[in-house]
């Protein structure tokens, strides 16, 4: 976090080898930014990148996404929970997280 931007990297592997290396600068009020949106950014970048490169084989990728962030999983969870709670969304990155949450759906299975 440096002047009230985040920042984020992305790497996308099959095993041990890395197709896409990516980076970039988590958009948001300057405020409100903290590491917690520059992860969630980081991971909607890769999550459509993912599928723009299994775009034309969605078929023959693996069926499981990883990220070592356990507070992003668990938001994860709760957003796609039965019942959210009216003030889930009023956090200042519920917007990433709909949008992940729209993004996640063609995988079934999220780590």
């Amino acid at each position: 976090m440096e002047g009230g931007k985040g920042y984020f990297g992305v790497i996308i592997a099959a095993g041990p080898i890395i197709i896409v290396r990516a980076r970039g600068v988590a958009r948001g009020d300057p405020r409100t930014m903290d590491s917690f949106r520059a992860e969630a950014y980081g991971f909607l970048a890769g999550i459509c990148l993912l599928h723009i490169l299994t775009h034309a084989h969605p078929a023959s990728i693996s069926n499981s996404i990883h990220t070592d962030s356990a507070s992003l999983l668990s938001r994860l969870t709760r957003a796609t929970a039965d019942y959210v709670p009216t003030g889930f969304w009023l956090k200042p990155d519920s917007d990433v997280i709909m949008q992940l949450v729209e993004e996640i759906k063609p995988f079934n299975n999220l780590q």
